[in-house]
């Protein structure tokens, strides 16, 4: 059993706390099950009514923490709210809920969690690559081909991904981060550009 019981109101409460925990902690170290259900008001020996591990619950926690990323772009993404380039504010989105979430991103990206990734986490990230095809879709030209525009996703995903760990992972580094989050979105567009003019990707 990796994922929650949905109908079961515990399993949601142990998700949301693990996440608190994770973004106060800024990852998952000092994450563990006791923890957990100390400030869920539970024995730890309860959690595993619901979940068969420590790693089963934070893939359930990764998988709400898609969710909620998803549905956060999604709102910046209203076409009631969009008044600027979409691809911009599809990117903006993604970097304010990054850094204001360092320690959901680094369980996206960073931690080493065991196991195989659930089904439901795996369709979580396809519909997020989807998007990120969509969009890049409107800055490139129409007559462009699936296998560009996806080779083109891929491209901009990786980089633009690659920049948020640096980001988080380094923040030592990063002297200015409203500078950095500048750099990254101008370098995006230049990367699209770049393939919007490059011929398809060999086969």
């Amino acid at each position: 059993m990796n994922g929650p019981d949905d109908r079961h109101p515990m399993s949601v409460h142990l998700i949301r706390e693990t996440l608190i925990l994770i973004d106060e902690k800024g990852g998952c170290k000092g994450v563990n099950l006791r923890r957990i259900a100390e400030r869920a008001g539970c024995a730890h020996t309860n959690t595993y009514n619901y979940f068969d591990s420590l790693d089963g619950l934070l893939w359930a926690a990764m998988d709400e923490s898609l969710a909620r990323l998803e549905a956060f772009v999604n709102e910046a993404l209203n076409p009631e709210k969009v008044s600027g380039n979409p691809l911009r504010t599809f990117l903006d989105a993604q970097l304010d809920y990054s850094l204001n979430h360092p320690g959901q991103y680094r369980l996206f990206w960073m931690e080493p969690l065991k196991g195989a990734a659930p089904g439901n986490v795996l369709s979580s990230l396809e519909r997020m690559r989807v998007m990120w095809v969509r969009m890049i879709a409107g800055s490139v030209p129409a007559s462009s081909s699936n296998e560009k525009l996806r080779w083109a996703g891929q491209l901009v995903h990786g980089y633009f991904h690659g920049e948020i760990c640096k980001v988080i992972g380094r923040s030592a580094f990063v002297a200015n981060v409203e500078a950095e989050r500048d750099r990254i979105v101008r370098n995006v567009f230049s990367l699209v550009s770049l393939i919007a003019d490059s011929p398809d990707p060999p086969s």
